[in-house]
């Protein structure tokens, strides 16, 4: 794997039940993927680029706006939903990432604990880096780790 990017879901609200994507968050992932894209964070063409997801509405309706500009498709876990009543699973999300090792670009869709530890965890227990970040991602931002220089970058 060449690049872990972890995003955190765009803005969201309250609709029938549930916590869905607004329209800013649907415009914040929007940007974010072009920026990734106009800055080769992420270049699809060639190698494999893969995306995961939390199961919940809001990451589910991100991924897809991720994966409908990308030209890919989505995975989806439950593990990667995190929040009040769903503990994260740091060991359980860096398996889920090992298992994708031979894709060139893993994007990870998640949620705000997610953002905040698992960088340095990947960092620790993947690359052998202490020095990665603990602080979160805003909603509609991410996380670069670029695998081989060994560094982790906030977009």
């Amino acid at each position: 794997m060449k690049k872990l990017v972890i995003v955190r879901h765009g803005d969201y609200c309250y609709s029938d039940g549930e916590n869905v994507l607004s329209h800013a968050g649907e415009d914040q992932i929007r940007e974010l993927i072009e920026k990734l894209v106009a800055e080769n964070v992420i270049i699809n063409s060639g190698g494999e680029l893969v995306i995961l997801s939390s199961t919940a509405r809001r990451a589910v309706d991100s991924a897809k706006i991720i994966a409908e500009a990308l030209g890919v498709r989505c995975n989806f876990n439950e593990i990667l939903w995190s929040e009040s009543f769903r503990i994260e699973n740091l060991p359980g999300a860096l398996e889920l990432v090992r298992q994708l090792e031979s894709a060139d670009t893993v994007i990870m869709v998640t949620h705000y604990k997610y953002t905040k530890y698992f960088p340095q965890y990947f960092g620790q227990e993947y690359l052998g880096v202490n020095s990665f970040p603990m602080s979160v991602a805003g909603k509609g931002r991410a996380w670069v780790i670029d695998c081989e220089t060994k560094t982790c970058e906030y977009f």
